[in-house]
Parts: structure tokens; sequence; C-alpha cells
């Protein structure tokens, strides 16, 4: 029988000294806890502590991510799954959680199951416990706007639970006109909120009430996944027509469309009012397979990403929200080819945009690379490279680059310092310094604090919050990449974020 192991530098380059680094940091990191502020574990797991019934309930029939990867039989198959991250992550689950040390196969099949049903049958391996062992200090759920949020206030109640489980508001299909469910939502939402819902402008208020429960329930963020980015904004007469006509089920499919984009726009509004972060994984043809659908119903593996545009999509919300205010937004894409070509750029001038990590098809390790080089080393520091000319933009180091002498200036070779030069007067808005704000270009690393911590704060002055991608199982022990003070998480399979 082959024997299973790991090497402890599987994940770092093979070149010696760049090892020695990628070892140092990493155990800088390694220990710290892990905070997820975006997930889709059942909140019902934690409050009620529920135990796994067996090894496929833990571990396929929950997450679409793997079921898409399992028609035939994992074991039998295990072969095929050579040199790929999928292999890599469940070797790391099987290795470091089950302590399996047989290479899966057919025949022991059997057997390996058995090993994992009694690892789920421990006590010590239910979701609380997990939630210990892993050091999990912060993870997010996603949520109906109708929820109770009864499991999350059963947690918060509980002094002998010290882990913070924060719900996350998910409003897609109230916000989405054309659903043939959409009214039958709304008609909820009225309920739920004691709003009766008759004009546009009663949505708005019952969207906001409830975005006021769920952030007094300890709620930090807000998450949205529909087809495109765009953020057209419609007139308030056009707003209220479009609205009443999808209320008496008349709304044309295109005319649903354009009130679900100005519903977004109408979100991000309330973002910038209450402070909760935005975040948006756009972009995802979803149940695709009919055959699959009909048989099995959504979230089975069967969904596939699709191209998106982001620069004319987003510049209505971004001319509104995007330089002003508390507003924080998060965008994700499983395109990667916006990257460089919108997202990065876009975040460069945007103050209160972020670009999100690599998401669900893309978290894999030569993906996450390309990200690294189209948007992090590209626009992090966008004002470098605008102006080289500048004597204000000199590297350190470089002719002419003098160090701060006086208390307070700083250094003309700080990038992070530059501000660029002045506008000529005939372009200066009456009133405005000579001095322009920096641009300053960011991803997800750190994330905004308002996702953490709650939103509200000022930006300037703080220390970054760590920058994570999100937990969607009880089991993702994962692999930590340092990127940024505190810790990337990364779960252990392509597929990580979820709609």
């Amino acid at each position: 029988m082959s024997a299973l192991s790991l090497h402890p530098d599987r994940l770092f380059p093979a070149e010696p000294s760049t090892r020695d680094v990628c070892r140092r940091l990493y155990g800088e990191v390694k220990d710290l806890p892990i905070l997820s502020p975006h997930g889709h574990v059942p909140p019902v797991w934690i409050a009620d502590d529920v135990p796994f019934r067996d090894p496929a309930s833990l571990m396929i029939t929950p997450d679409h991510y793997v079921n898409r990867m399992m028609h035939a039989a994992l074991c039998e198959n295990w072969s095929l799954y050579a040199g790929t991250p999928v292999r890599h992550w469940l070797e790391s689950e099987l290795v470091d959680i089950f302590g399996i040390e047989e290479v899966p196969s057919a025949t022991n099949a059997d057997t390996l199951y058995d090993v994992v049903a009694a690892w789920i049958a421990d006590p010590a391996h239910r979701p609380r416990a997990l939630m210990n062992s892993f050091d999990i200090e912060f993870i997010a759920t996603t949520d109906d706007p109708c929820d109770t949020l009864g499991h999350h206030q059963k947690i918060a109640a509980d002094p002998s639970f010290t882990r913070r489980v924060a719900p996350c508001l998910r409003p897609d299909k109230y916000l989405e006109p054309a659903r043939d469910d959409w009214n039958e939502s709304t008609d909820r939402l009225a309920e739920v909120s004691g709003i009766a819902i008759d004009a546009y402008a009663d949505w708005v208020a019952a969207m906001e009430d409830r975005r006021a429960f769920f952030k007094a329930n300890g709620a930090v963020s807000t998450d949205h996944s529909h087809q495109d980015l765009r953020t057209d904004v419609l007139e308030d007469a056009e707003a209220e027509r479009l609205f009443r006509a999808a209320r008496a089920g008349q709304a044309r499919p295109e005319e649903g469309e354009a009130l679900q984009r100005h519903m977004l726009t109408e979100m991000a509004r309330m973002a910038a009012d209450d402070g909760l972060t935005m975040t948006l994984h756009p972009a995802v043809a979803r149940n695709h397979d009919a055959a699959t659908f009909a048989a099995y119903g959504a979230d089975v593996g069967a969904d596939v990403p699709i191209s998106v545009e982001a620069t004319r999509a987003l510049q209505p919300m971004l001319t509104r929200f995007g330089n002003t205010g508390t507003f924080n937004l998060v965008v994700f894409t499983m395109d990667e080819t916006i990257f460089s070509r919108e997202l990065g750029p876009l975040a460069g001038f945007y103050r209160n945009l972020y670009v999100g990590v690599p998401w669900w098809f893309i978290d894999a390790p030569d993906a996450i690379k390309r990200f690294r080089r189209s948007v992090t080393e590209a626009y992090t520091w966008p004002s470098w490279w605008w102006n080289t000319g500048s004597p204000r933009m000199r590297p350190p180091g470089s002719p002419g680059c003098s160090s701060p002498t006086t208390p307070g200036r700083s250094s003309n070779c700080e990038p992070h310092r530059y501000r660029p030069p002045p506008l000529p007067s005939h372009r200066r808005p009456a009133g405005r310094s000579r001095q322009a704000r920096p641009s300053r270009g960011r991803q997800l690393l750190p994330l905004p604090s308002g996702l953490l911590h709650g939103g509200g704060q000022p930006r300037s002055g703080r220390r970054p919050a760590v920058g994570v991608c999100g937990l969607h199982g009880p089991l993702r022990r994962d692999r930590r990449r340092a990127r940024a003070p505190g810790r990337l998480v990364h779960p252990r399979r392509p597929g990580p974020l979820g709609p």
C-alpha cells in the first residue's frame, strides 16, 4: 500500500534562498486566527452544535464545489488528480485532519470511509469544537434578509462560546424583479419589515429596516451576486413606473433588469449611510445543465463563470460613492482578464473600491500568482509610475532623493506620501487646496476594516485589518498564505468563496 505523506515545504518555491524567506514569512503568520468574512456555513450548525452524520454529508453533499468534480468515484480515480490544486487540498485534509496515511484507491475506499466516519463520531469534532481547534476567530454566514437570525442570537447569547459568528445580508432575489418568485419574496419582505410595499419608496424603506436589523445583530457586510456589474441609475419617475409594473406582473424582462441595476445602486447608497461593507460576486451562469437542475435542484455544481465588464458598469455607483463617505466596496471576479485591465486601475483611483482576491474557479496557486502580478504589483502604488519624472516620485536611494529633516515632513522618495503636482489654477475648483488627495490603489489585502470590525470609521491612521477569502465548511483547515500584516486564508480547493 502506497503511503500518503505531505512535505512541509510543498507550497514553497524550489529555489533555496526564496524558500527560506517563505519559511520565515509563513512562520510569522501560520498560528494567527482565521478570519472568514464570507462563507456558507449554516448558523444552525454552530448554534446547536449539530453533529455531522457521515463523510458524504460532511465533505460532499453540502458543497457544490466538490459535487462538480465528483461525477466519478473519488478513490477509484485518485490518479487523475495528480498535479492539481484539488489533489493538494484533498491530501491536506486526509493527512492533517483525518490522520490518513494511505493513498486512496478503489481497494481501500471503504476503509478510508470508515476512518473518516469514526473521526466524525468523536464529540471533539463537532462544529463548536472545530471552531476552537482551527482557531476560527470570526466567521460570517450568508443569510436571507427576512431571516429571523435566531441562530445568531442564540450564539451571541451563549457566554461559553467566545468565537464571533456574524450574519451577512444576501438580498439577490429581492433585487431581481424578472424572477418568477420576486413578488412572493417582496410580499415576505413587507410582512417581516411591517411595511406595506406598494411603491418603490416602500421597498427602499423595508430594505433599510432589514439592514438595520442585521446590523443590530452583528452584521458588518452585505453580499450581492447578479449576472453583471451594471449599476445604471434611473430617474425617480421611471424607477417608480417599473416597480409598479413589476408588482403587477407586467414588467418586461429588460425592464426587470433595468430596475435590478438601479436597486443595486440603491443598496450602495444604503451602504454609504449605514457603513455595511458591500461585496459583489458577479457573472455566474447558474444551473447551466438543465437535466441536473431538474433532477437535483440548484447549487449542485452546475454553475459556470461568464465574462464581465466593470469599468462602464460600475461608473454610476463609483461616481456617487467611490471617493466619499464611509462606503466600502469589494469586487470579486472569476474573469481574470479584468484584474489588470479594469479592476486594478479602478481601485487605483477610487478610494472606496477594493479588488477581491481570486474566487471560486480561479482560487488556485497559479491564478493567485497572476492576480499578484496583474493587480497588487501594478496598482498598489499607482502614483509611483504615473509621474516618475516628478521629484516627489523618486525611489528611495535615487539621485536627488532627500530624507525628511523637518519633524512632521515626509521624504520626497516615499511613494505612499506622494502628492500629485497641483492643478493649474484655471482647473482648480474654488476653495480646493493646491494639493490633490493621493490615489491609493488597493487589493483585498488589507480588507476594509468595516468588514470585520463594523463600518463607519475613517480610513486614515488605521492599521490594516487581515484580508481573507472565506470559509465554506467546517473542515477547511486552510493552507495559510501571508500577504499582509496578519494572514490571508485560501480554502483547500478551487471554489472557496461561493456564490
